[in-house]
């Protein structure tokens, strides 16, 4: 079909308008019941998105409203690519995107967890191009052995690689997230995958990696690795979330916590977990 320069791309039944395209619809209702912005919030009886924006600025806090703002500039992404006839994204990835872009671009130190994924409390599947790495590190006996966790998937849910490694030597949980995270980065660089997500949930460490200073600590030298590893990457977008969303890594990292060595096959349980995300 054809695209109609004057009706609603999203609802084909309206007359298109910033205002509709961004609030009135249906497409960006079902986004912001997912962002885990208030509705009350967020729904105004305004003329204009400028009058919008003015009005917001008032009600939410200063990373509420950036998260907010990122999401509109998506909306309007996904919109575009609807326009252009190429696949856009869905709701449940327009606030992905979003999240992951402003976790990615914020330089500022602030609370990674202010910008957590609100409502979404499973894994989603990344925009079609892209490829999701999930990295989870854990640690057992008092930190005398770390697993590390990491599973690549693609668009349509598929396993594109996975890791799960012990490792025999002290340290902490984020030291066994921070040497996950190395290892899916440089497993985006072997794939050559050259647009991805990486996905997790340890909000300090994509603090160091989403910051340009210097780092001290005792993990700097696996940080500036990971740093170095995403430069190489044509784009590379960070997403902390929940737990939940971040199961299969998680359970990679506990196996590999309790056993010798690497896997050399798909562990069932494994299996299990992946069959669920994509069952939600």
């Amino acid at each position: 079909m054809p695209f109609d320069p004057v009706c609603c791309p999203f609802c084909g039944t309206e007359d298109e308008s910033p205002i509709h395209s961004l609030l009135q619809c249906s497409f960006p209702w079902q986004v912001w019941a997912l962002s885990g912005l208030h509705w009350s919030d967020i729904d105004a009886l305004v003329p204009s998105v400028e009058e919008w924006f003015k009005s917001l600025t008032l009600k939410l806090s200063p990373p509420l409203f950036n998260l907010f703002a990122m999401i509109c500039w998506t909306i309007w992404w996904s919109r575009n690519l609807k326009c252009a006839g190429k696949e856009f994204l869905t709701p449940l990835q327009v606030v992905d995107f979003a999240r992951s872009y402003l976790l990615a671009f914020s330089s500022q130190g602030q609370d990674c967890a202010s910008v957590e994924s609100g409502n979404i409390a499973h894994w989603i599947p990344p925009p079609a191009g892209f490829v999701k790495i999930n990295f989870d590190g854990g640690i057992r006996d008092g930190g005398r052995v770390l697993g590390l966790g990491v599973v690549a998937r693609d668009a349509d849910g598929r396993v594109l690689d996975w890791i799960s490694r012990r490792v025999d030597r002290g340290g902490s949980t984020f030291l066994a997230e921070s040497l996950a995270a190395r290892e899916a980065l440089y497993l985006a660089i072997r794939r050559q995958w050259h647009q991805v997500f990486l996905e997790g949930d340890c909000s300090s460490l994509f603090q160091k990696l989403s910051s340009s200073l210097p780092d001290y600590s005792f993990s700097s030298p696996i940080v500036e690795d990971s740093r170095f590893f995403a430069s190489q990457i044509d784009h590379i977008s960070y997403s902390l979330v929940r737990r939940s969303c971040n199961s299969a890594a998680d359970l990679l990292a506990k196996l590999a916590c309790n056993q010798e060595g690497d896997f050399s096959s798909v562990p069932p349980s494994l299996v299990y977990v992946l069959s669920g995300d994509l069952a939600v």
